[in-house]
């Protein structure tokens, strides 16, 4: 019984943990189906997409915010076990928000091990890539 209790207390740290580094990173991040559906959003996510949780999580997909991207994200998402060393991909691309609202994002994406779920990291380069034009 001693051990039980062990590994459901390291199961708590661990859930307390990732729960942590989900939301109090300081770019968008969500955690994503192999199917492309959005299963869990951070804080920065919402801000970004200018939609809450309850209206993302379990009833968006990465193709709502990705509309150019068709493409490129079946391929992210399709490329499971063949990514670099680190299982990552990245590449920039444009999401759109509510509103119609087009902000240019650098996108990564790796795999979750153990899983058949992806962690999808989005920086918002909006600002910079209008400082270089």
């Amino acid at each position: 019984m001693p051990q039980l209790v062990t590994v459901h207390s390291a199961k708590k740290i661990a859930e307390a943990t990732y729960q942590t580094l989900l939301n109090d990173s300081g770019n968008a991040v969500a955690v994503v189906s192999e199917e492309g559906r959005l299963l869990m959003v951070n804080r920065k996510f919402e801000e970004l997409s200018g939609l809450s949780r309850r209206e993302i999580e379990g009833r968006k997909t990465v193709y709502d915010f990705f509309r150019e991207d068709h493409d490129r994200i079946d391929h992210f998402l399709q490329k499971r076990g063949k990514r670099t060393a680190a299982g990552v991909t990245s590449c920039e691309s444009r999401f759109f928000g509510l509103h119609e609202e087009v902000r240019s994002v650098y996108v990564t994406v790796s795999d979750i091990p153990r899983s058949h779920k992806f962690l999808l990291t989005l920086a918002d380069v909006t600002e910079l890539r209008e400082l270089q034009s």
